[in-house]
């Protein structure tokens, strides 16, 4: 079913996102070349997407193709030596585990059984896995937000808990078409359903570049604010040193020259006058 195609390419598709923004917490880009970017970001949903495909039914070796693969990949669009990113790369893995382990359990907990997911809450079920993407897209920006750079610092905590809302809106979102799902009675409000999750989950990764892109600004702005502070710190110290010198230059002057009367006095044998 094509629907299922289109849905899984999203799942991969946000996964890679969101393994993106976990890598920036601990790395910077090694360009800003968007078409390189891109590309990167490109091979990496292509690659983790064949690795799920060919190998759904080998979990251990599927997990260490991806954790390699994005490690190699994120080692060149962050400047992160391979090592260190494979250490990051298993963080993330074990990041993204947990949470669809946490999917699993409330699926099991809703449905019984896996089977009855797949056999008669196919729409559920997909809609608690876009979930699971939503709570680590939300997860991720937490960490971001905790241990990341100097572009977290830019953000006040109430700015944070205002950017936070919209996962939460999706999430909330979400809920509430899962809850409705029993109520479909064709294929047509099944991919209606699905397209307004996964537009939803969508929305959230657009709204995240577009603040990421204003944070940049604000902080080459507050870099030109500080560097011109700077530069206007110092040249006061230069005139102040300037204006000192030349005060200085005048006491040592008038110095010399009460130096010489002194002399000519004593030349002069005019004791009186010196006294």
């Amino acid at each position: 079913m094509l629907v299922n195609y289109i849905q899984s390419i999203m799942l991969t598709v946000l996964e890679i996102i969101c393994c993106k923004i976990f890598f920036e917490s601990f790395a910077e880009k090694r360009s800003e070349n968007n078409w390189r970017n891109c590309s990167i970001i490109l091979g990496t949903v292509i690659c983790g997407y064949i690795i799920a495909l060919l190998f759904y039914d080998q979990f251990v070796l599927k997990q260490m193709l991806a954790i390699v693969v994005i490690a190699l990949f994120m080692s060149f669009y962050f400047k992160i030596h391979l090592k260190k990113a494979i250490i990051v790369s298993l963080l993330f893995q074990a990041l993204l585990l947990s949470v669809d382990y946490f999917t699993l359990w409330l699926n099991v907990s809703l449905f019984h059984s896996v089977a009855e997911i797949n056999e008669s809450h196919f729409v559920g079920g997909s809609l608690i896995t876009v979930l699971a993407k939503i709570i680590l897209f939300l997860v991720v920006l937490l960490i971001r937000k905790k241990i990341g750079g100097e572009s977290s610092d830019v953000l006040r905590s109430t700015d944070w808990l205002r950017f936070i809302f919209f996962p939460l809106f999706t999430i909330f979102t979400v809920i509430a078409l899962f809850i409705t799902s029993g109520s479909i009675e064709n294929q047509k409000q099944e991919n209606v359903f699905l397209v307004i999750a996964l537009c939803l989950a969508g929305m959230n990764i657009v709204v995240f570049c577009m603040i990421n892109d204003i944070l940049k600004r604000e902080i080459k702005i507050r870099e030109n604010e500080v560097f011109q502070l700077k530069a206007r710190n110092q040249t006061d110290m230069y005139r102040s040193i300037s204006e000192n010198f030349v005060k200085q230059r005048k006491k040592t002057h008038e110095y010399k020259n009460q130096i010489m009367c002194i002399e000519s006095l004593i030349e002069m044998e005019n004791y009186d006058e010196l006294k």
